[in-house]
This record gives C-alpha cells, structure tokens and sequence, in this order.
C-alpha cells in the first residue's frame, strides 16, 4: 500500500471512529434516560436522522477515495451542501426549542450559557464545512476540513457518552484526543501538522474558553433572548 493510500485509508477508519462515538454517545443517553424516544418531536429525529447521515455519507465518500472513484465522489459531494444546510436548519430551531423550555441540560451552566454550546458548533460547522467546499481542488487541505467538519460536531455525542459514564470534563479530553489522532497523522504522513488541522485544534480549545467565559456574561444572556424570544 503506497502512503497516499494509507494516508486515505486513515481518513475512512476516523470516520469509522466517528460514527462509533456517535451511537455510542447517543446510545448511552437513551439507556439512560427516563423519556421515551417516541415521545420526542419529530425535530428532534430529523435532526438525529441528518446528523447520523453526515457521517455515513463521510465514510462513505472517503471509501469512494479509497476505491479511487472520484467522478462519483465529486458528484455525491455536492449533495453534502443539502445535509449541512438541513442540520444548520433543524439545528437552530431546536435551539430555539432549548430556549423555549427553559431547562439546561448541563447543570453547571444556565440555559443562556448552554446555548453557546450548539451556537458554537453550529458556527464550526459553517466554517470548516465552507472551506472544505472552497479547497474542494486541493485535496490535502480539502479532506483536513472536511474531517474537521466532522469533529467540531462532534460534543453532542461525546458529551452524552461522558456524561453517561459519570465524568463530563473527560468530553474535552475526547475532543482534543481525535484532533491529536489528525496531528499524528499529519506527522507520520507529510512530516509536519498541517495548518488546518493547526486551526482545528486551536478551535476545539477556543470553544470552550468562549462557552465559560464570554458565554457566561450577562451581554451574552441578552443577545440569547434577544435572538430567541
């Protein structure tokens, strides 16, 4: 196997990964949880139905890649365009729906400071996915984002994992670990970081110092109820 092959190879078992942490995360709340899946709004399950798609179409053009089927991944590709603005969509009403309710999930926060949580990755998603689209010609910097666009939203799934297993701060610990995953890579397989997995990173620690510090101001609580009331 030549090292561009392997190097497309870790791309399809990270996705692999992904989905693994997702099932398992989401797995783990509904064992967890008193509410019955059914009873939840359909928000909710198309929002999980298009978010579970993401991942499954990820590994699915990295295998496209890997089979060297490019005219097919370049054409299946474009419907990532249609999946991204569905989650952005259904990812903002059920936001408004946490502000509506008036309950944080996270107990240490308040459900103002919460709402940084899904805003922030909402916003991670625009932008990594945009510049995986605009560096669609430059494979390197391409799949970087791409797989980036996949780890930054990836906290809803973590977060329920450890939470569910009773240690939520290991949540950070998890995200970093699979932008290190990148680093390692980007090492053994081009001899130096990549600058996008460099931002990754760099965008995996600034979310969280946003959500505890400028999330938890009161200028912050007014702009929430002035964008959700």
């Amino acid at each position: 196997m030549s090292n561009n092959q392997a190097s497309n190879r870790f791309y399809f078992y990270m996705g692999i990964l992904l989905l693994i942490l997702v099932i398992l995360g989401f797995g783990s709340a509904l064992l967890t949880s008193q509410t019955n899946p059914a009873s939840l709004p359909t928000l909710y399950h198309v929002h999980a139905l298009i978010y579970l798609i993401w991942f499954l179409l990820f590994i699915f053009q990295a295998q496209l890649i890997n089979s060297n089927n490019r005219n097919l991944h370049k054409k299946l590709g474009y419907s990532s365009v249609v999946v991204v603005v569905v989650m952005l969509v259904t990812g903002i009403m059920m936001t408004s729906h946490s502000y509506d309710r008036g309950i944080s999930p996270v107990p240490i926060v308040d459900i103002h400071q919460f709402l940084a949580f899904p805003l922030i990755d909402f916003l991670g998603l625009l932008i990594f996915f945009s510049l995986a689209f605009l560096t669609r010609h430059n494979a390197l910097a391409h799949k970087h984002y791409i797989l980036l666009t996949s780890i930054v939203i990836m906290d809803p799934a973590i977060a329920r994992l450890t939470a569910s297993v009773g240690v939520p701060p290991a949540a950070l610990l998890i995200h970093l670990g699979l932008v290190v995953l990148l680093m390692i890579h980007d090492r053994k397989a081009n001899g130096k970081i990549h600058y996008a997995t460099w931002f990754g990173l760099a965008w995996v620690i600034l979310r969280v110092a946003f959500i505890f510090t400028i999330g938890a101001t009161q200028i912050w609580a007014d702009l929430m109820d002035t964008l959700f009331s």
